[in-house]
């Protein structure tokens, strides 16, 4: 039997105390289906041993078997991540994600912004979260902290006037997990939607081979757990307290046995039948610009409305009416948004994340970023058989290949200055390649390939 080797290499940089030092957990590792299609998950979970210290950039490294994954999977764009509570800020973005070597990718973040980093906590919370895709889930799969390679790694910031780091060697728990094809494990809770006083919708990632779940929850501070059947991962919790905090938990049940019970999760209903706005649109959009609706309840006064460019960070603005119309938008690009109401007794939770796609531009690059004139920057050959050569004097930190249409054909990571794209997957015919560096600007161009 194949095994399947994980080693999370991990780099981080912080403004700190000089006594303190880093602690990490390997956690919830799972088969997960995600679309379909089968996922290793598996969580970094990161401490510090005494209070102060704000991270500010770093890096993970994972290996991985290339009989069980392939090999450059970053490069395919089958690799999944979602940054949780210790990068869910403003501050923080995911720069990229690439193949180190054909069996090793590397995730990499960084500061956006220095005045709201966030403080590494004394007790272990989430970090990342990523999902690995699967080529045979026949196989088991472990999942490993290599601590030697984690010893002695870090970057050095100057935020305060003082240097520091976190002390190596770092300190490690559950540095290895194991998941069996035929194991039952516990469902990961993925996120609560609070639908108004008395309603909560909860979800969770999909596990292998279930047959069912079962959901438990109950008011904080109570003894008594109230169970409940879901057939599927999505339950509705009714007839709750209103503005009353909850906590809950899932378990598998599965033909060879039932899981564990999942960490307990919280929330808190609301006071009002106000809530964030339950439907959005989007009207006249084009290549640079994108009015957004979003629908209404009779308590709400005013709303927020939260924008970004994939990969950039979030920009706020505050609305009288249920639409706002976002201008000077980058074409053949990803942008997100949310909203929020404002009610009576305050300000709702954030709606889930929206995305749309802006149309490709006709503009040339030239035209499009304003630089000066003796930097260097070409797209080579064009047009263009098999392979698609960028280069550049800026670092680039992505190539995103658009049909006419603005549908996504094909990204690949680069974190270089020079980098080669394989585009022989690619149907001849007319394109529009847009580079991203590493200061937020674009370039669009137009290729032919053939």
């Amino acid at each position: 039997m194949k095994e399947i080797l994980i080693t999370v290499l991990f780099f981080i940089s912080c403004c700190c105390i000089n006594a303190q030092r880093l602690g990490f957990d390997l956690s919830n590792a799972s088969i997960v289906d995600i679309g379909g299609n089968y996922y290793c998950q598996v969580e970094v979970q990161m401490k510090a041993n005494t209070a102060g210290g704000m991270h500010t950039r770093g890096m993970v490294y994972l290996d991985y078997n290339s009989s069980a994954f392939g090999t450059n999977i970053a490069q395919t764009g089958s690799v999944s991540f979602q940054q949780e509570e210790l990068l869910d800020s403003p501050s923080y973005e995911l720069v990229n994600v690439t193949d180190n070597r054909d069996s090793t990718i590397a995730i990499t973040w960084g500061p956006l912004a220095f005045s709201n980093l966030i403080e590494v906590p004394v007790n272990y919370h989430p970090l990342l979260l990523v999902n690995l895709p699967i080529v045979d889930t026949s196989e088991p799969i472990h999942v490993c902290l290599n601590g030697g390679l984690m010893n002695g790694q870090g970057f050095k910031m100057d935020v305060t006037g003082a240097e520091a780091i976190f002390l190596n060697p770092s300190v490690y728990t559950n540095v290895c997990q194991t998941v069996l094809p035929t194991d039952c494990t516990s469902p990961r809770p993925l996120g609560k939607e609070i639908i108004s006083g008395n309603v909560v919708r909860l979800n969770w990632l999909d596990i292998l081979g279930v047959e069912k779940y079962k959901v438990r929850y109950r008011e904080i501070g109570t003894g008594t757990w109230t169970e409940v059947n879901a057939n599927v991962n999505i339950r509705f919790l009714n007839n709750l307290t209103p503005n009353t905090a909850y906590e809950y938990s899932i378990k598998t049940v599965c033909a060879s046995g039932n899981s564990t019970w999942s960490f307990n999760d919280s929330f808190t209903t609301l006071g009002t039948v106000c809530n964030f706005p339950a439907t959005t649109s989007i009207n006249n959009l084009t290549a640079t610009s994108a009015t957004i609706n979003w629908s209404t309840l009779p308590d709400d006064t005013k709303y927020k409305f939260r924008y970004k460019e994939f990969a950039q960070g979030w920009s706020d603005v505050y609305v009288n009416t249920n639409s706002y119309t976002l201008m000077g938008l980058m074409p053949s690009t990803i942008h997100k948004y949310k909203v929020k109401s404002k009610c009576p007794d305050g300000w709702t939770n954030w709606s889930p994340k929206y995305s749309f796609t802006t149309p490709a531009s006709l503009v040339s690059g030239q035209e499009l970023r304003k630089h000066d004139a003796n930097i260097s920057f070409r797209v080579f050959p064009n047009p263009a058989k098999d392979k698609l050569n960028i280069e550049s004097d800026i670092l680039i930190v992505d190539i995103t290949i658009y049909d006419l249409s603005g549908r996504l054909i094909q990204q690949m990571f680069a974190n270089d200055f020079n980098s080669t794209m394989n585009i022989s997957t690619i149907e001849q015919g007319i394109y529009f390649a847009t580079t991203t560096f590493i200061d937020g600007s674009k370039v669009i161009q137009k290729i032919m390939v053939l």
